[in-house]
């Protein structure tokens, strides 16, 4: 990650301004892959962030943020598995946070929170000692999604809803290294998931209503290498990832699915 940071003395006799901190940060991915058994091809791909943030005398942060992706990439998926990426800069999201929390602004750039719809341009999150709160808005067409979330002595309690007509709740308890979940939404798509995680083991079973069916997981990270599996017991979908840190910001990794899809590369952060 470079960073570069500029406080130029023309610039700091501006009233309110004090220094504006320039990060650059980028990430690249590279090596071969089949998907469904076909022919082997070559992937690489390159992402750069750039991200701006500042301070007022009074004390209220302020920034944006941008990034665009080169390349062919290349990700572990039900069908192919290849990508091609332009290289365009996405929308820039722009913010302003402070004591009453933080509002950003970014043209139709917003996941609305019901994992569904998207297209917001406002988005505000807040949070007030165990109480969290969010609202995201369309300002085009109108439409909104609002997010509230509750947090104490272990125990997690969030809730969702848009204009349209999605919502979902959930409850869970942490305690120690394992956390229990129980989720429902608008469908009665309920949920029942007990997590584990410590000393490098991590595991979940997640019962689903929808289809009677069980989502399993596990990973398991030693040292610079990690492996994971995760299968649903109804479709037979699984996947099983392994990755090795050689350090610097540099790991190879390596992966497969029930579609046959194969992968081998390395990924680097900057």
């Amino acid at each position: 990650m470079k960073h570069l940071l500029i406080a130029a003395s023309a610039l700091a006799m501006t009233a309110g301004y004090a220094a504006a901190d320039i990060t650059f940060s980028g990430s690249a991915s590279a090596g071969v892959a089949t998907d469904a058994g076909a022919a082997w091809d070559v992937y690489s791909s390159a992402n750069l962030a750039v991200a701006f943030a500042g301070q007022t005398d009074s004390g209220l942060s302020f920034g944006a943020s941008f990034d665009t992706s080169v390349g062919e990439a290349y990700a572990l998926a039900d069908d192919d598995g290849f990508s091609s990426n332009d290289g365009i800069f996405g929308a820039p999201t722009i913010f302003v946070s402070g004591s009453f929390g933080k509002l950003s602004v970014s043209h139709d750039n917003f996941d609305f929170f019901d994992d569904t719809n998207g297209g917001g341009d406002v988005k505000y999150e807040g949070a007030f000692g165990g109480f969290g709160v969010g609202l995201v808005s369309d300002v085009d067409s109108g439409d909104a999604s609002v997010s509230a979330s509750y947090t104490v002595a272990g125990v997690a309690l969030s809730a969702n809803a848009d204009t349209y007509d999605l919502w979902n709740v959930s409850a869970s308890y942490t305690m120690g290294s394992i956390t229990a979940t129980v989720a429902t939404d608008e469908s009665s798509n309920s949920s029942v998931k007990v997590a584990y995680s410590a000393n490098g083991i991590s595991a979940s079973a997640q019962y689903n209503t929808s289809d009677a069916s069980v989502d399993l997981s596990a990973g398991y990270a030693t040292g610079p290498m990690s492996v994971s599996v995760s299968t649903n017991t109804v479709s037979n979908h699984w996947s099983a990832t392994g990755s090795y840190d050689l350090g610097g910001g540099l790991a190879l990794e390596a992966g497969t699915n029930y579609t046959g899809d194969m992968m081998v590369g390395a990924k680097m952060s900057f």
